[in-house]
């Protein structure tokens, strides 16, 4: 995707600042889409986007 690496952070703005657990690539029917994992510390909470 670009130079962010797993461990960064990222400004999500719905949610704040989490950090990027991983880059995913997943299989749809219009083909393969890139998302990152992200981890909000003071949520407790993953979000992929």
């Amino acid at each position: 995707m670009n130079e962010i690496k797993a461990g960064g952070l990222l400004f999500y703005p719905l949610h704040g600042v989490g950090v990027l657990e991983e880059e995913l690539t997943l299989l749809i029917q219009e083909g393969q889409k890139e998302y990152y994992k992200l981890y909000f510390e003071e949520l407790k909470m993953n979000v992929c986007c």
